[in-house]
């Protein structure tokens, strides 16, 4: 599954590596660099990292996000 994540801090980091664990595909965007190049890293090839945050919810079957995203970005 192709999944798009915003979101990467202190809860949102380890949620994204264990979906990457399981298999799936995402694409992630947070307002820090540090975390995003972590979770690109720790996917390989199945992390990518969303250059605008409206890129996260192109194309996926499902797009999670955190509340401190959606009030910044709106």
């Amino acid at each position: 599954m192709k999944i798009g994540f915003i979101g990467l801090g202190i809860m949102g980091r380890p949620m994204a590596k264990n979906l990457l664990k399981a298999g799936h595909e995402l694409v992630v965007f947070d307002r820090s660099s540090e975390p995003v190049e972590d979770v690109v890293k720790f996917g390989n090839s199945k992390a990518v990292k969303a250059e605008k945050i409206q890129d996260v919810a192109k194309g996926f079957n499902y797009a999670a996000e955190l509340a401190a995203c959606k009030e910044r970005y709106a």
